[in-house]
């Protein structure tokens, strides 16, 4: 195999991969970064192996380095050594033109305080709507953070080398990789990447209309299989993919366990795209809500902004949804809080697409 894909994608040898691989280091490990100087007016590149403690021999090959720009993009081929790389590739395209366009964040005052009654199904509706505004921008806010003409680089798009590469970029550039690349293996790197972005806790409940970070909503606009800004969505495998790390960067950025429902933004983009792919539509007023037994269960479905709707049954036909459906039960149950447990609304997501879950449909149960 290591021969073949030295002939065909320029790898090492089966002779190098011996001994690179086997009794070497092992996989190839990497960290990196990017920048672009005004100066210069190039994109400036860093990469640095990491040995194993156990091996100190050098590893020897061709790595191929692209960096996308406005005009399109180049490829570069560099040779690997056993120190510290740097290297700095001038640009070929003038920067990109502004849009003028309002500002992608509106400040938001604080409301007065609500009334003694008030409808709980309405309030859950009108947040789910302040979602999708904001979510809808993730992309052009990418665009517009972007002042150089350099869109994004990439570092062995081709998976040429068996490698772990940690490249540090600007989130603007993941979220561009992630909608512009047509790479399925670039479009997981910058799903992978975008978990760490932004550092830090941040406080997203200062408000009562959270205003969620560019790489939540960048994910979950992919999660959801928007096509305003591509020509087709993601695949199923990006997608799912989104879906977990929407969950891992809630955890890593989770408040502490008692913090209100606006402070968890990635479990409310996973319960948005849930509700409108595998929620029915609420039933007219007056009428009962077939499958919730009582008063308590109802409130489970207006807390999910369900508003008296139900879980739409298996269906089987399309793996595309079945997959989906599967990989949000799996990133529910991997969201935690700070202190290390389930968070309320996670528990009780996992707990109604338990108990109300549809089977009725499958031909080979």
């Amino acid at each position: 195999i290591a021969a073949d894909g030295g002939v065909q994608w320029g790898a090492v040898t089966a002779e190098n991969f011996y001994s690179q691989h086997v009794l070497g280091g092992g996989v190839l490990h990497l960290r990196g970064g990017y920048t672009f100087s005004k100066r210069t007016k190039s994109a400036e590149m860093v990469l640095i192996p990491v040995h194993s403690p156990w091996s100190a021999v050098e590893f020897k090959g061709e790595l191929e380095l692209v960096v996308w720009e406005a005009e399109g993009k180049f490829q570069y081929m560099e040779h690997l050594g056993n120190s510290r790389m740097s290297w700095s590739f001038p640009s070929h395209s003038k920067p990109r033109k502004k849009r003028k366009r309002g500002p992608h964040r509106k400040e938001v005052e604080e409301p007065p305080p609500p009334p003694v009654v008030q409808d709980e199904s309405k309030d859950q509706n009108e947040s789910n709507d302040v979602v999708q505004q904001e979510e809808a921008e993730a992309f052009q806010e990418a665009q517009d953070l972007n002042s150089s003409p350099i869109l994004w680089v990439n570092v062995d798009p081709r998976r040429r080398l068996l490698r772990r590469i940690l490249m540090r970029k600007p989130e603007y550039q993941w979220v561009e990789q992630l909608y512009q690349d047509e790479m399925v293996e670039s479009q997981l790197d910058a799903v992978n990447a975008l978990v760490e972005y932004p550092s830090g806790n941040p406080n997203y409940s200062s408000s009562s209309i959270a205003v969620f970070p560019l790489s939540v909503r960048a994910l979950g606009e992919c999660l959801r299989g928007k096509t305003a800004h591509t020509q087709e969505e993601h695949s199923v495998q990006v997608r799912a993919a989104a879906a977990e790390a929407l969950a891992l960067w809630q955890t890593d950025h989770s408040p502490s366990l008692n913090e209100s429902h606006n402070a968890w933004p990635g479990l409310a983009m996973l319960q948005q795209f849930f509700t409108e792919r595998f929620v029915s539509p609420p039933l007219p007023q007056g009428k009962n809500s077939i499958g919730f037994k009582n008063g308590e269960d109802k409130t489970d479905s207006i807390l999910f902004g369900w508003n008296g709707g139900l879980l739409l049954p298996n269906w089987f036909d399309d793996p595309i949804e079945y997959c989906l459906k599967k990989s949000l039960a799996w990133s529910f149950s991997l969201i935690r809080a700070r202190c290390g447990s389930c968070p309320a609304h996670a528990r009780a997501q996992l707990v109604v697409m338990l108990r109300d879950n549809d089977n009725s449909e499958n031909d080979r149960s």
